[in-house]
């Protein structure tokens, strides 16, 4: 049961602590198990879900990151290779040294902190933690890193009009502050973030500059190399927006009913910016996406096990022949069986005995996603 498990969070369609109770009950309906689940919840007990997680190791509970459709079928081995064989020509031509190659990338900040785990009694019905809104206003902030560990003062973009001095106080030295409607970057504001970009690093003909970015529809009108595993998402903006959402719970918790505004924002990220804004994120940051230095192999088979797999379901002709075999957990032993039962007999932990295969595979049973029925064909 643990690999159709693992390849289905490599697929990015991993199931819930639920989903894996309810379709151990029902591998063990299907095949005539006479396990003590709960048949009118139709589950495998909380404790069968401990244990399994337990007697395997190579698997655990884990907060996924949400990832969008575009940007898992875009990260294959094609689009990866053709990045990395641009990379090379640049690197070529233009002999960039590392002070020299930058990323850039946006983020948003809002005024509603996510709360992180608190202390409070056991048995306590309702534990919550403070927050200033039910909903927040996001502002973007576009940051820039260098290869040697340089940072650019980031550029904020607040959901309003008009500007006001108000909005700057405290915020990080160099920082440029604009407005739009809904907060977001535009062409405007990226043509402006480019000329502060310039203004910082001084690119010349005898020294280029290397800006490596995304696709946003803001940066359609400067040619740009993509790179599809980005420094700043790998090694910054993780740990900031962490340190952000502490800092700010910090804030309202020193302030008694105190709400967190727009014009508070820029002092709080600037206190986690300079916790975070170190020389080693942007090294590493470079280094482990295999651009500073160069290693077009940083990414294995595993990286790009999504996209290879629905590459191929959507070219296959035959989308039944494109699923590999399914390997079955089978009954326990007796010595096994024996000490499954001492230990907690409603609750009996899977085995990993092969001696025979079962009549209904659990692969079959876990909610894997299926090929969009206008390709069956």
């Amino acid at each position: 049961m643990a690999e159709p498990i693992k390849d289905l969070a490599k697929l990015f369609y991993g199931i819930t602590a639920l989903h894996l109770r309810s379709a151990a009950f029902t591998f063990a309906e299907e095949n005539k198990l006479e396990l003590n689940f709960n048949k009118n919840l139709k589950l495998a007990g909380i404790d069968w879900f401990y244990n399994f997680i337990r007697c395997n190791p190579s698997i655990t509970i884990r907060k996924p990151e949400a990832t969008s459709i575009s940007r898992i079928t875009a990260f294959n081995k094609t689009e990866v290779s053709l990045s990395f064989e641009n990379l090379e020509m640049l690197m070529e031509k233009y002999s960039f040294v590392l002070s020299h190659i930058f990323n850039m990338d946006e983020t948003e900040i809002s005024t509603v902190q996510d709360p992180g785990k608190i202390i409070a009694p056991i048995g306590q019905k309702r534990v919550g933690s403070v927050t200033s809104w039910e909903r927040g206003k996001n502002v973007t902030v576009i940051c820039s890193m260098g290869a040697s560990g340089t940072l650019i003062p980031p550029v904020f973009i607040f959901p309003r009009k008009r500007m006001c001095q108000q909005l700057q106080i405290n915020g990080p030295p160099g920082a440029v502050y604009q407005c739009t409607k809904n907060g977001w970057s535009n062409e405007d504001i990226f043509l402006l973030w480019l000329q502060h970009f310039v203004n910082h690093t001084k690119p010349s003909m005898a020294e280029p500059i290397l800006l490596i970015l995304d696709n946003h529809g803001s940066h359609i009108n400067l040619p740009a190399y993509d790179s599809y595993a980005k420094p700043l998402d790998v090694t910054f903006f993780g740990p900031l927006k962490q340190v952000f959402k502490r800092e700010c719970d910090l804030f309202m918790k020193s302030n008694s009913l105190v709400k967190t505004t727009l014009y508070d924002l820029a002092e709080l990220f600037n206190k986690a910016y300079s916790i975070v804004a170190t020389v080693q994120k942007g090294v590493s940051g470079f280094s482990s996406t295999g651009i500073c230095p160069m290693n077009p192999n940083v990414f294995t088979e595993e990286d790009i096990f999504a996209a290879s797999t629905f590459t191929l379901w959507f070219s296959a002709t035959d989308y039944t022949n494109t699923l590999s075999p399914v390997v079955i957990e089978n009954n326990p032993t007796s010595e096994e069986t024996s000490n499954s039962t001492n230990n907690n007999i409603n609750n009996p932990v899977p085995s990993t005995s092969t001696s025979s295969e079962f009549r209904i595979a659990f692969k079959s049973i876990t909610p894997i996603p299926k090929k969009p029925s206008h390709l069956q064909k």
